[in-house]
Order: structure tokens, then sequence, then C-alpha cells
């Protein structure tokens, strides 16, 4: 059974509602604050394509009559873009809707049988860009992960491949920053071991591969990635490490590539994970699942999903933070040792300073010495 629920921006729940059976399901919301969701069938199920109000009833629904997955939706003006992989040929799938009445305005398949499943769909004012996922079969079967760059219409522009070679490779998240488009995934070898993590950036005007950064088996995997105040934003999971705790870890990716912080989230134990990362309402925030309690109720021994808010110092100033300044007088001679302590009150409830300035004035007469000095 699969369950849809709203939160508001505080973590607090509004409501749960069933929305039917199948294998997974993936959702989106446009600016009216309505919700489609995109339920992957299962053996008895079919996969449909819904559209729901704000309260969570059903303004109308489209079955797509076979088992097709569908792995991300993304909304534009009035049309509604989906990508996922054919059940019955094991192919990339991709299509667009209108949100409106839920008519389907063209529908592709990928021309490519390298590629197996579209993950992940990113856009900008050019077009929509698929990341996706490929497999081969035996030993010596080598696949790459690729991103396929569409028009609005669906018509291909450039395919581009990663030159990361194992049996098993997808992209699971892309994310445009700085004039590239970032995206991460994995790539195994024969039977699923010894995986390769990887971050990858691309040119969006032409695809061409600009540089990658590579992560042993033994390093976290990458889960998702966003673009937040002017960074991008990774997150993974470490289940490697040597004492006793599993790790979601956090990294901020400044514009010249490089990690510029990382935050570690500590767990005891390897029951928690981190799932992906979501911005909404100028705020970042980390979505994953967990088996310990996380709140006040009890866990039944099933895992948990939870969200958590991350403040990366870079948020908009509260409305209720006033910072208060003051003018000081300091008088001193060239010769004589000057110790200015800089002080601040604020009432931001965290504490927190968003900007601080400190202007020194001197009279330069007193700064020059001359020849009698």
């Amino acid at each position: 059974q699969l369950n849809l629920t709203k939160l508001d921006l505080n973590g607090q729940k509004k409501w749960n509602k069933s929305v039917g059976y199948g294998n997974h399901i993936t959702s989106a919301t446009d600016n009216q604050k309505n919700i489609y969701i995109a339920c992957s069938g299962d053996s008895q199920n079919s996969s449909f394509i819904s559209k729901l109000d704000q309260d969570g009833n059903e303004q109308w629904k489209l079955p797509l009559g076979s088992r097709d997955d569908i792995y991300d939706l993304k909304i534009i003006d009035d049309k509604l873009f989906i990508a996922g992989s054919t059940y019955e040929t094991n192919d990339g799938l991709y299509k667009s809707l209108n949100i409106n009445d839920g008519s389907i305005i063209w529908e592709r398949e990928t021309e490519y049988s390298k590629v197996s499943g579209f993950l992940d769909i990113e856009t900008d004012q050019s077009g929509l860009y698929f990341s996706t996922s490929s497999s081969g079969k035996g030993k010596s079967a080598e696949r790459e992960t690729y991103i396929l760059k569409t028009d609005f219409d669906g018509n291909e522009e450039w395919f581009s491949t990663s030159s990361t070679s194992g049996s098993w490779a997808y992209d699971k998240s892309s994310v445009i920053f700085n004039s590239q488009l970032l995206s991460v995934g994995r790539t195994y070898n024969w039977k699923g071991r010894n995986p390769t993590y990887r971050l990858i950036s691309r040119d969006i005007t032409t695809g061409e591969v600009l540089w990658s950064k590579h992560w042993g088996s033994n390093a976290p995997s990458l889960e998702d990635i966003v673009f937040y105040k002017g960074n991008a934003y990774l997150v993974g999971n470490d289940n490697n490490s040597s004492d006793g705790f599993k790790r979601i870890l956090v990294y901020e990716i400044e514009k010249d590539s490089s990690i510029a912080r990382d935050l570690i989230i500590h767990t005891a134990g390897y029951d928690t994970e981190s799932k992906s990362l979501l911005v909404a309402n100028d705020q970042l925030y980390l979505i994953g699942n967990s088996k310990i309690n996380i709140s006040e109720q009890q866990n039944q021994g099933e895992s948990d999903i939870f969200l958590a808010k991350i403040k990366t110092g870079f948020e908009k100033r509260s409305s209720s933070q006033k910072v208060y300044s003051s003018h000081k007088e300091i008088s001193f001679r060239p010769d004589s040792e000057v110790s200015i302590d800089l002080l601040y009150t604020t009432t931001d409830t965290d504490h927190q300073l968003s900007g601080l300035q400190l202007n020194v004035h001197y009279n330069s007469s007193l700064l020059t010495p001359t020849e009698n000095d």
C-alpha cells in the first residue's frame, strides 16, 4: 500500500492518505499547491498518475495500463514531465502531460539500447536533462552513465556518456550549477560488487564531460544533489566506519568544484540513512529513514521516514532579528598598542549574526611619521 503524507514547513503532519497499491511513489507540487503523484505498479496493479488538490482530493487520474516505473516528475507552466522506464522492454521512458486534464501531449521511449531507464529530470530555460540507468549482462559487460538533453517537445539535442564503465551504472540525480550540469551516481562491477561513487560535471550546451570526482567502494554512497543559496549541496551515507556509527554526510560544493564544508550526522548503529535533499520556502531540508526513535513515539521495528531542516548560514535574516550597533571613539598614538573588542547583541532566538561591519576612522596626521618623530 502506498501512502502520501503532507507536512507543513515546520515538520508537522497535516494529513496522510492511502493512494493505492504498487512498488513506489513519487510526487511534485505546482505553484497553486496542487499535488501530482505517480504510482509505479506491481504484479497485481498497473501504474497511474493522479492530480490532487492541496487537501488530497483527486482531480484526475491517468491509468498507464502497464507496470511502467515512474521515478521523477517536473512541472513547467501547464505541463507535467515524467521520467521512468518501461516494464516490458526495460527502456527509458519520458513523456509530457497537460496538468489541467492529464491528457498526454507526447511520449517517447529511448532509442538507445544501453539505457534501461530515466531516474531524474533537471530543467532550465532551454530544455530537459534526463539522468539514466544502464545495465549489461555478463562479466565483460560495460555500461556507463548517460544524460539525454531534449527540448520541451521531447526532441533530442545531445546524448552524453560519462566514460565510467561497469556492469551496472546510473546517475541518480542532477542539478544545474555554475553553467554546468552536475550529476551524482554510482557504478558496480560484476554482480553489483565494488561500487564506485562519483560526481560528474557536463557542459550544459554540448554535454561534454568537464571533470569528474570518484570515490571508492568504502566511500560514502552519494544519494542526491540540489542547488541552494549559491552553492550545490550533496548528501550521502557512510556505511563503512570502523567505530560502529553510520554517518549521514552533507557536502557543500563551491563554484570551483571544491568541497567547502561538510556536515556529519552521527547515528549509533546502522539504522539511519539519507534519501534526498529538498529546497522549499527558501530552506534546505533532508529526507531520510530510520529504525531508531527519532521523536517521542516509539519505533515499532520498521523503517520510519524523517524530515530535518539544515541551516547553512546563508539563510535570509529573520524579520524578528535585529542587531544593535554602538559608536565609540578611540584615541591612540602610532607607538601604542591598540586592542578593539567588537561586541554585538541580537534579538534572534538562535543568536545568529547574519552580517557584521567594522568602520575605522583615523586622523592621517597622527599616523604619518614626520622628520622630527
